[in-house]
């Protein structure tokens, strides 16, 4: 009876234990058949059904164990087929399990306890049973067993020692980094393996010519010695005395030139089978270090070069090979950073680079500004004779930065003539032009026709619209246009505009949430199967959507379509030209790495240079300039359009006062650049000549502008003008604009003469600017010239309108018909 009950509660715990398990049991097999009937409703060309079953199973949050050999059951091609797919589900789902099967494979084969156990697991087994293990964890895990097998090399059983080798030796070649990591392990039992190890058939190669010879030239241990000169005697001889017997740091040298720094692509240590990892010792350990695809080259050339300082601190072709190599590096680094920045996806890489952020910014750029002038100088030749405009264009700025004076180096004048390379003559340009040789330069016109051609080259951006014609396509057509946009005639359909954007791919492109599909897609958001469909075509998959929608939507819209990842954004349809400059165009295009802005930020520095090369003494022919300078007057970002005005009026260019004028007079142009283009047509109006009637007409209406900036401009340029005794006598007896205090605007005038005669560099010397500024008075565009209007009032206030205790009273407050104002009418008269 007990019994029973013993074998009825046993039986209800064993239920027990088994309902349990169940759910998890039924979870993996759920995973899995979802995924196979996912495959198999895809190949029989059943979308629908395979996406949801796809999704169900990635609902579930399925181990990556289980994608991984579900991936590895179907076949790469499968799902590689699946990417590629037309349909942007399918697509996305194949993209999401090719991702994580990836990531689970590279944990699993990187997985240093995986690692450590499976060599415990092969040193332990014997006979048949080793082998096949063997062949099985070399399989997974590949040269990531050689560093765990290094300690195995000094192991105190001479049957483990042998298992390691012949072990190291079967996975080849890429164990070599490894072994050359291990060249100075403490151990000298290790060293005289790994000495040995090298030399083995499978493993010779020339990049260990360094290693081998530093061992025979720095080792204390005779065995060790030994041991590398008989494996660099038969990495040599298979050479065919191709390689000459150099030293260990020359050889050192020779791999980091010739094999990763000029010639990364055939690195034979870059194989896609791999993470990419550099090694190195710590203490008795060799450690991997997880990096870039794109950076291994340049890290093996690295260390390398640290080998060969380390055996001579004064190598200077070490030295200059090294700045080199850590301005490719950071010049690769900035441009992958700002590459993933605008790709959705590749969560792996973006946060490794995250992650490299103090060593790049705290190290490496350090370390080049870091080198000496004669370095940076040879670095920079070696950089344009390897054709690396990458390193030059690096180079060039550290030069720039760091200030360098004397004698101009023959590097940065052959980069100014750099055949290869618009943008490595043109920064040689502005860092010459900074430096501003006096004397032994005679490049000068090199200088300044690279910096002209710079100015010019500035991007104009494309915009296309997919937006109904009317009004509001108007309005964004106009908006556009004040931005120095360049867009086209809006497209009424999704599919019109994708046909547009394909053919003709656009900087940015806007949707207007009205516009319809033609197809009339009822299954998905038209703006979103537009979005996939672009983001499919490598020419249009980074061009930014701008999608518009009434303001009451607005908040609803940004959950359907936003999303910065894939640059989609969304505005109100009532947006304006400020905010839509603020909150899109420079948040997507400030600091974008594109080639348009690329050109316009160059374009920004060259006419920077060209305005520096104006106020500074100097004998390089900055004035050849003008006619480039003048170019960029219209239709080109305000980041150029500034410097360059600001430059022509520094070179006192009179032949562009009349396009200055235009500029002022054009009220849609920033206030910024309205105010520097009146300031340069004053400084160029300077000397005989004075200006045309139609630049004296926009300036005596800038004269009698409401804004004080712009009025002080106008007085400025009035100065140098060259306007007749009756025009100057009208416009300094000029009336003060309506509503402005005589007393108050008399104070805004001197502060003006202050702007004008300091911040603006007025010539205090002009012919009767100075007598001319010291009476002006404030002035209206409405009200005749008369001039004691706007001072009596202040001198006689009239009792009704100006009470004693406010002794300045506006002219306005006094009625028209009143005798006080009569009488002040006539008074100056009688005195002038």
């Amino acid at each position: 009876m007990r019994w029973g009950k013993g074998a009825s509660s046993i039986g209800v715990l064993l239920t027990l234990l088994a309902v349990l398990r169940l759910p998890a049991q039924e979870a993996a097999g759920d995973v899995k058949s979802l995924l196979d009937q996912g495959l198999h409703d895809y190949e029989e060309g059943n979308m629908d059904g395979a996406v949801q079953a796809f999704e169900k199973a990635l609902a579930m949050n399925p181990s990556s164990d289980a994608i991984l050999t579900f991936v590895e059951k179907a076949g790469h091609a499968r799902i590689v087929k699946m990417v590629r797919s037309k349909d942007p589900q399918v697509s996305g789902i194949g993209r999401t399990l090719l991702g994580l099967s990836t990531r689970a494979r590279n944990a699993k084969i990187g997985d240093p306890a995986q690692i450590r156990a499976a060599v415990d697991e092969v040193l332990r087994a014997t006979g048949q049973e080793q082998i096949l293990l063997k062949l099985k964890h070399t399989g997974t895990f590949g040269r990531n067993l050689v560093p765990a097998l290094i300690p195995a090399l000094a192991d105190t059983s001479i049957e483990r020692r042998a298992v390691a080798i012949t072990w190291i030796k079967d996975i080849g070649l890429d164990a070599v980094p490894v072994l050359q990591a291990a060249r100075k392990h403490p151990d000298p039992l290790i060293r005289r393996n790994v000495a040995g190890l090298l030399g083995l058939r499978t493993l010779r190669h020339a990049v260990a010519l360094g290693t081998l010879k530093a061992m025979v030239e720095t080792d204390p241990v005779g065995e060790v010695k030994d041991a590398a000169t008989k494996s660099l005697g038969a990495i040599l001889s298979d050479m065919n005395g191709k390689a000459k017997d150099l030293s260990a740091k020359e050889y050192f040298l020779a791999s980091a030139y010739d094999l990763y720094y000029l010639k990364p692509y055939q690195n034979p240590f870059a194989g896609s089978y791999y993470t990419p990892t550099v090694y190195r010792l710590s203490g008795e350990q060799v450690v991997g270090e997880r990096i870039a695809d794109f950076q291994l080259s340049e890290r093996m050339a690295q260390r390398a070069l640290e080998e060969a300082l380390e055996l001579d601190p004064a190598f200077l072709e070490a030295q200059v090979l090294t700045v080199c190599n850590d301005a490719a590096q950071v010049a690769e680094y900035d441009q992958n950073v700002a590459y993933y920045a605008k790709n959705e996806g590749q969560a792996d890489t973006k946060d490794l680079l995250e992650k490299q952020r103090p060593y790049i910014d705290g190290v490496l750029r350090n370390r080049i500004l870091a080198a000496p002038a004669e370095v940076l100088y040879e670095g920079l030749m070696q950089a344009l004779d390897n054709s690396r405009p990458d390193v030059a264009i690096k180079l060039i700025e550290t030069i720039r930065t760091t200030g360098r004076k004397g004698k101009v180096p023959d590097a940065l004048v052959k980069a100014l003539e750099d055949p290869q390379s618009r943008l490595v003559r043109t920064h040689a340009a502005i860092a010459l032009a900074h430096w501003n040789p006096i004397s032994g330069f005679d490049a000068g016109d090199l200088v300044v026709s690279n910096l002209s051609e710079a100015v010019v080259t500035s991007g104009v951006r494309t915009v296309q619209r997919m937006m109904t014609p009317g009004q509001q396509a108007n309005r964004v057509d106009q908006m556009l246009r004040e931005l120095h946009m360049e867009t086209y005639t809006p497209h009424d359909s999704i599919e019109r505009g994708f046909n547009a954007v394909i053919s003709s791919p656009p900087d940015l492109v806007i949707v207007d949430e009205t516009v319809k599909s033609a197809s009339e897609r009822k299954d998905r958001a038209p703006i979103n199967y537009f979005v996939n469909e672009i983001r499919k075509n490598y020419r249009t998959a980074n061009v930014p959507v701008v999608v518009m929608v009434p303001s009451s939507r607005l908040e609803e819209a940004k959950r359907m379509y936003e999303s910065d990842e894939r640059k989609v954004h969304v505005v109100p349809d009532s947006i304006d030209r400020q905010a839509f400059e603020k909150g899109v165009v420079e948040k997507l295009f400030k600091e974008s790495g594109d080639s348009k802005s690329m050109a316009t930020r160059l374009a920004s520095e060259a006419a920077k240079a060209l305005h520096h090369l104006a106020v500074v003494p100097t004998r390089l022919p900055a004035k050849k300039s003008i006619p480039s300078l003048m170019l960029v007057l219209k239709d080109r970002p305000d980041e150029v359009r500034l410097p360059a005005i600001m430059a022509l009026g520094e070179l006192g260019a009179r032949e562009a006062t009349d396009e200055l004028a235009m500029v002022f007079a054009n009220a849609e142009n920033p206030k910024p650049i309205r105010v520097e283009a009146m300031v340069a047509a004053g400084k160029a109006l300077e000397g005989e000549g004075g200006a045309s009637q139609a630049v004296l007409e926009v300036i005596d209406a800038g004269m009698k502008e409401s804004d004080l900036d712009l009025r002080r401009a106008a007085w400025f340029a009035f100065s140098n003008a060259g306007a007749d005794g009756k025009k100057r006598l009208e416009a300094l007896l000029a009336q003060a604009p309506a509503g402005a205090a005589p007393a108050d605007s008399a104070s805004g005038s001197r502060e003006a003469r202050d702007d004008a005669s300091g911040s603006r560099e007025a010539r205090d010397d002009a012919s009767g600017s100075r007598e001319a500024r010291d009476d002006l008075p404030a002035q209206t565009p409405d009200a005749p010239a008369e001039p004691t209007e706007a001072a009596e009032p202040a001198q006689e206030p009239a009792p009704a309108e100006a009470p004693p205790e406010e002794p300045r009273a506006e002219p306005s407050d006094a009625p028209p018909e009143e005798p006080a104002v009569e009488e002040s009418t006539e008074e100056p008269a009688e005195e002038k």
